[in-house]
């Protein structure tokens, strides 16, 4: 970090590939995907991207996960938010809680998680106050499996 807060990359992590991004969208959707490839979790949350920001005041609509090489090993992972500071925590489980390996452990599974699901988010309820860049954590140790998370969230009347 630099004095002004600002996240710095030298060397060979300035060159690594980026891993998500932001669709394009008209209107008040808006839909984030990233590639998460489930061997480097923890049980500690890892930033998924040094680029895409969740911004403030949106409210968490759907989660998507597809599974583009299935899971081996690991219990299950969840999906969450930290500052921009880097070390602070807003919540492990902003979008997703504890999926499963059950599923996302078939090549091409998709599984579309909302509203009155278990393992939805706890950001579906609460806007976020402060933007944030997107965690995910294992509990177990995945052996294999890369999935493809997509979030949709909605911009917040403000009139």
């Amino acid at each position: 970090m630099n004095p002004d807060g600002l996240y710095k990359k030298f060397g060979t992590t300035k060159a690594i590939p980026n891993t998500g991004g932001e669709y394009k969208t008209f209107g008040d959707w808006r839909e984030i995907e990233l590639r998460i490839d489930l061997t480097t979790l923890t049980a500690s949350p890892v930033i998924q991207n040094d680029e895409v920001f969740y911004p403030i005041g949106m409210r968490l609509q759907e989660v998507e996960v597809y599974t583009e090489t299935a899971a081996v090993g690991g219990t299950s992972f969840s999906v969450g938010l930290v500052q921009t500071d880097r070390t602070t925590v807003i919540s492990n489980t902003f979008f997703l809680a504890a999926t499963v390996i059950a599923d996302h452990n078939v090549t091409g599974e998709k599984t579309v998680y909302s509203g009155g699901i278990a393992t939805f988010g706890v950001g579906a309820g609460t806007p976020n106050t402060v933007p944030g860049y997107i965690t995910a954590l294992a509990a177990g140790t995945y052996s294999a499996g890369v999935v493809k998370v997509r979030i949709r969230y909605i911009k917040l009347n403000t009139n």
